[in-house]
């Protein structure tokens, strides 16, 4: 037998060896007994430190009754006994190279919740994940800094409502009420909104879209009333389009400010990224406006996703009728409506090929008119658009450099990534399964890596998708091995280091979060020179590496 064959079959062996013990041997790492942030203390040392050096300012006998750990970066974690450490900890404090003694205490998980008292009214904020999306944003901005900007055609708003004005779009180049065109892009007073009725800007007072748009972005975080599911976005309101004609004049309106957005690199125009129509054509196919489709298709070619409601009829849309939904576009959504339970409401439209998702609008908490108290009870799927309309906007507004990479250079494949995050991330319901297209109900985030939100972060980089170690640095490592990870979105996985005998060295749980750097550092000082491996993840789903360790 040659000498290759030789080492071949002694490396197999070893692998076989290495990873045998994962899936038969207790784990026998560091005891969780002691409460985190009780006894454990965090020593931050001057630079240049060791555990030996660590373990030297400590009177000798008494190092070994604790259990000592470097986290890196001069960083080390002492556990034991109540006693042991605080003798410790005594001891410690009389050096000169310790800068500081703390304790380990716990993470607080980042709920984010508003200030404002009639969020207690908003359960579907829970029920489709946006308290937790709310930790990694609360909308505003794209990552490049431009101003997220949101549509709605609609009856008519109310733009001086104490939870809509603040996040109200603004034409600077515009002079309110001078009757003349100041920025010249061929609508006059268009300063916050427009009316295609009276091509100015006086757009009119309605229920209907004002209680549409408190869904979208009622101000968060103020101390009043509701919270939008963005906190902060700007809305561009365009008003009334009951007539096909207005609807056209508002099309050509929010393509315009996109398209101008676009060509400026973003000095000029608005970076509208969605447009919610809580309405629609009834009983019509696209053979009968043949007009619609190709307008759906313009804003998409820009960048702008068209949000549409079902009727509010039980009905299949596909064999009676209704537009838009019914064009299909690639750059369009349609909405039914479910309850906060997860029903069905009897008064739905749906399609599985032409109602893509739900959301839970039936008899929801939103913004009034002051003549009906300011906030109160909206229904419909004109409630449910606007929901999805929203989480667009608030995905929009995530850590994702993929998406900002695309706003100017391919609008149309930034808006699909957005879409698709959307439908990708619902959450499944049976009662949806033959009635719309996904067979789920809007869903932006939970820890267990599901949601729209999650499913963005996969889409945005090399540090999103299955399961993997993507690098080790240093290889050989002589004192901290950092590990660089992938995942799906925010996700918790057992990591375990083995050393050539197949005994575990090292354990933890890593948790990664949702476009956060998924990284570890481990420090190796300790271990003896040679071999070692290191696994993520479990049976069913891991990913092995290779390490060296010398000194």
């Amino acid at each position: 037998m040659s000498m290759t064959r030789q080492l071949h079959l002694s490396s197999a062996s070893l692998m076989l060896f290495l990873f045998l013990p994962l899936f038969c041997m207790p784990y026998k790492g560091i005891s969780n007994t002691v409460d985190p942030g009780v006894d454990d203390r965090i020593i931050w040392m001057q630079s240049g430190s060791s555990t030996e050096e660590l373990r030297s300012l400590l009177t000798p006998g008494r190092s070994e009754d604790i259990e000592l750990r470097s986290l890196g970066f001069d960083l080390y974690l002492i556990q034991g006994g109540k006693t042991k450490i605080q003798e410790a900890e005594k001891q410690l404090s009389q050096s000169r190279r310790v800068r500081h003694i703390g304790i380990n205490p716990q993470v607080e998980l980042r709920n984010t919740t508003p200030n404002d008292p009639e969020y207690g009214q908003q359960s579907y904020h829970t029920l489709i994940g946006s308290e937790k999306a709310w930790d990694i944003s609360t909308g505003g901005t794209s990552p490049g800094g431009h101003q997220i900007v949101v549509g709605i055609m609609d009856a008519g708003f109310s733009g001086t409502h104490e939870d809509i004005a603040p996040n109200l779009w603004i034409n600077p180049s515009e002079i309110p009420g001078d009757g003349l065109d100041n920025d010249n892009n061929g609508f006059i007073d268009d300063y916050d909104g427009y009316n295609p009725r009276l091509n100015n800007g006086e757009v009119p007072v309605h229920h209907h879209g004002h209680s549409v748009s408190g869904y979208i972005g009622g101000k968060g975080n103020n101390g009043v009333g509701i919270a939008g599911i963005n906190w902060d976005v700007k809305m561009l309101l365009v008003g009334p389009t009951s007539y096909a004609d207005e609807f056209i004049s508002g099309f050509r309106f929010m393509y315009d400010w996109r398209k101008r957005f676009n060509e400026t690199l973003g000095t000029e125009g608005a970076y509208i990224v969605a447009l919610n129509l809580s309405l629609g054509f009834e009983k019509v196919f696209p053979e009968d406006l043949p007009w619609m489709c190709p307008l759906v298709d313009s804003l998409g070619s820009v960048g702008i996703l068209v949000v549409g409601a079902a009727p509010n009829q039980a009905i299949d849309i596909g064999n009676v009728g209704d537009m838009p939904c019914l064009c299909g576009s690639a750059q369009q959504i349609c909405v039914t409506n479910t309850t906060i339970d997860d029903d069905l409401v009897s008064n739905a439209g749906y399609s599985k090929t032409y109602i893509q998702l739900s959301a839970p609008g039936y008899n929801s908490y939103t913004v009034k008119l002051e003549s009906q108290n300011n906030y109160g009870i909206f229904s419909g799927t004109s409630a449910a658009a606007p929901m999805v309309t929203g989480a667009i906007a608030l995905l929009a507004s995530m850590p994702c450099l993929e998406l900002e990479s695309k706003i100017f250079s391919e609008p149309q494949e930034a808006a699909s990534l957005l879409r698709l995050a959307i439908l990708s991330g619902v959450e499944k319901l049976d009662i949806l399964e033959n009635i719309t297209a996904t067979g789920g109900r809007l869903f932006l985030f939970n820890d267990d890596g599901r949601g729209a939100v999650n499913l963005l972060s996969g889409l945005c980089g090399s540090a999103e998708g299955p399961l993997a170690i993507l690098k080790a640095y240093p290889v050989p490592s002589d004192r901290d091995l950092t590990l660089f990870f992938r995942s799906r979105g925010s996700e918790t996985f057992p990591l375990r280091v083995y050393n050539i005998l197949g005994q575990v060295v090292y354990a933890e749980e890593f948790e990664s979060i949702a476009f956060s750097e998924k990284a570890t550092v481990i420090a190796t000082e300790s271990w003896s020179p040679g071999i070692y491996v290191v696994v993520i993840g479990n049976r069913s789903h891991y990913d092995a590496r290779k390490i060296i360790v010398q000194h």
